[in-house]
């Protein structure tokens, strides 16, 4: 979509063309997509089209902005597609995200192939604490002594941390959050 430089990458014994661009607008709105999916934040209502519109207007340049979007209430309320009442419930639905998981919050960080399994596989590991998780990627945590966890995976892992850009929004994010403590069981 950008026209920048792609590769092949393999996951699951498929191989997917890639784009290495960071930038690029078309990996933007699908990381966005996956931020409000069901699985991640459940954000109902802000659909990949809603999100193009409001980055496309400057409203959204990351996840943080998505819980500003107040800000601009007046002017959603006048696009097409939209009234008091959508917005409304858009808004509720961004404000319900708020309560959320350790799982969901690890997978709407798009780190590349953390899913619903390795994020409970990191949640029973690291005890539902994000901090925990973080000062373990930072202390040189191998995550491959985690089942179903190889080099890949482990590296993807350590150099999404790694990025500035992604380590910021993990904090801040964090403080804008309810994250759930998991549920104790006798099996842990």
């Amino acid at each position: 979509a950008c026209g920048g430089k792609t590769e092949i990458r393999q996951m699951n014994n498929v191989e997917t063309l890639y784009c290495t661009n960071s930038r690029c607008s078309a990996r933007r709105i699908k990381s966005f997509s996956l931020f409000v999916s069901r699985d991640a934040m459940n954000i109902e209502g802000l659909s990949e089209g809603t999100l193009e519109k409001l980055i496309g207007r400057g409203w959204i340049h990351s996840y943080l902005d998505i819980y500003r979007l107040d800000q601009h209430k007046d002017e959603i309320i006048r696009m097409d597609g939209f009234g008091e009442k959508s917005w409304q419930r858009l808004w509720d639905a961004i404000q319900q995200s708020r309560n959320t998981t350790f799982e969901r919050y690890v997978i709407a960080m798009d780190i590349p192939m953390v899913g619903n399994t390795a994020s409970r596989a990191l949640c029973r590991e690291f005890h539902g604490s994000l901090d925990e998780f973080r000062d373990a990627v930072y202390g040189g945590y191998d995550f491959r002594q985690l089942p179903d966890f190889g080099e890949t995976l482990h590296n993807n892992i350590q150099e999404w941390f790694n990025e500035e850009e992604n380590f910021c929004i993990w904090e801040e994010l964090q403080m804008m959050m309810n994250i759930q403590k998991p549920a104790e069981t006798d099996n842990q």
